[in-house]
């Protein structure tokens, strides 16, 4: 796969569809302080699952979840926060109800 910054749509697609299959990441509810966040996932977790999808650096996967923000794909639970590579939650906004 190329580096984030000449990603095509198709590649996006490609990549979301892969990202939210069986071997993706891993999409559930999360609990913190109290709260309950459902269908989300991990930031730290899709970083790792991305730098090894495109066999690149952390920096690299931080930059594409950054890209799929940007293109309105996925969003941090609370709309808060860029794409981070931590314990933040993150949500497909086809996920949203």
């Amino acid at each position: 796969m190329t580096p984030a910054k000449t990603l095509t749509e198709t590649e996006l697609e490609a990549l979301v569809a892969a990202m939210r299959g069986a071997d993706g990441v891993e999409i559930k509810d999360r609990r913190y302080r109290g709260n309950v966040y459902p269908h989300c996932f991990i930031g730290a977790e899709a970083v790792e699952w991305l730098a090894q999808r495109i066999q690149g650096s952390r920096q690299e996967a931080i930059c594409i979840g950054q890209m799929l923000i940007d293109s309105g794909i996925i969003h941090h639970v609370l709309d808060d926060y860029p794409f981070q590579d931590d314990y933040s939650f993150y949500r497909f906004y086809r996920d949203d109800f």
